[in-house]
């Protein structure tokens, strides 16, 4: 997620895409298609991440530990612009890459086992004395 947060902050394009994604809702026949409708929600849960996050932390242009009330909460609403556009875009991306990112870790969790776990194991049978029994 950082990475993609800091690259989109080098290249700009994370207001771009996320307005690009908040300027369609006018009710054409756009908003009928599933993918606008999963992009807009995740637009609007990275919005308040951010916010919640900002808030936490003092970042993203917000300010730390301010609590704002429910007519601050809808000024905000539409207003994404640098910084938490950028972050609302990492957001997004990671919840698209979900199942690419699952499938990876699937299929590469046996040579993660064999290359990083299993030595340990057998340096730690080694260590403590023990005739390791390879598999």
């Amino acid at each position: 997620m950082v990475g993609i947060f800091y690259t989109a902050r080098s290249l700009g394009v994370g207001e771009r895409v996320v307005n690009a994604v908040v300027l369609q809702r006018d009710g054409s026949i756009d908003d009928q298609y599933w993918v606008n409708t999963r992009l807009r929600s995740w637009v609007d849960e990275g919005e308040q991440w951010a916010g919640r996050v900002g808030r936490r932390y003092g970042i993203f242009g917000f300010e730390k530990g301010k609590v704002i009330d429910q007519t601050q909460t809808s000024e905000l609403s539409g207003k994404l612009a640098g910084d938490v556009a950028n972050a609302v875009l990492a957001y997004g991306a990671v919840k698209a890459l979900l199942p690419i990112r699952i499938g990876l870790s699937l299929y590469l969790s046996p040579m993660f086992s064999r290359t990083v776990v299993e030595p340990i194991r057998l340096g730690g049978l080694r260590l403590l004395g023990h005739r390791p029994k390879s598999m």
